[in-house]
């Protein structure tokens, strides 16, 4: 309850900042679940509870920017047991690279950080990737994003791993339906991996379902 309160409360806040902006995008929520998370650091694995992501973009003619907040838990994820929760941010800014009626592509850049709350450790880097969406009619559209961090690293003081560089990559797809000009729902699913360098591979996945108001 106390997440889901946090997370009304940031969408709020979106609304009302990007509602002053003039070239303002959209906002969303999400929820995510039916998911699963690896790791080989810890030779551990399982089911991902369900979490939020809040987010947001606005577009100012080539250029957009954009944020979204993201908070999960990973069902035994802790090394002595029990759930742990993470938190992420994406901070992204793009420019169309290519449009027409029914195709738009932008290349980004922005800045990637993962936090375990009960675990000191952090995986984070700068994100070169590609956003891209396609019309089918007025009331139908595919979307996706990819990226790929090019300095990615983690930090875990005391732990053999820290410092160590990380190959981030985040992957995202969704249908969506709009109901009106104003509100859509989507259907989607997203993936994140980070291969930590001598090390293993941390990745959680899972589909997702939430809902866009565009302004």
């Amino acid at each position: 309850m106390k997440r889901l309160l946090v997370v009304l409360t940031l969408v709020g806040c979106m609304i009302v900042s990007l509602s002053a902006a003039a070239m303002a995008s959209n906002v969303y929520v999400e929820g995510f679940g039916a998911g699963k998370w690896d790791s080989e650091l810890s030779s551990k694995d399982g089911d991902l509870d369900l979490g939020f992501a809040v987010g947001g973009e606005y577009n100012f003619d080539q250029f957009k920017v954009g944020l979204e907040y993201l908070s999960g838990t990973e069902e035994n994820g802790k090394p002595t047991g029990g759930d742990q929760d993470y938190r992420t941010y994406e901070i992204k800014a793009g420019y169309r690279v290519f449009q027409n009626d029914q195709f738009n592509l932008d290349a980004t850049l922005g800045y990637y950080n993962e936090k375990y709350k009960d675990v000191d450790r952090k995986i984070k880097g700068a994100i070169l990737g590609a956003d891209a969406s396609y019309k089918i009619n007025d009331k139908f559209a595919l979307s996706g994003s990819v990226g790929f961090s090019v300095d990615g690293d983690i930090d875990a003081p005391g732990l053999y791993y820290d410092g160590n560089d990380a190959d981030i990559l985040i992957g995202k797809i969704q249908g969506s339906y709009n109901f009106t000009d104003q509100i859509a729902g989507f259907l989607g699913y997203r993936y994140v991996s980070s291969d930590i360098d001598q090390s293993g591979k941390i990745k959680n996945h899972g589909a997702t379902l939430g809902v866009s108001y565009n302004f």
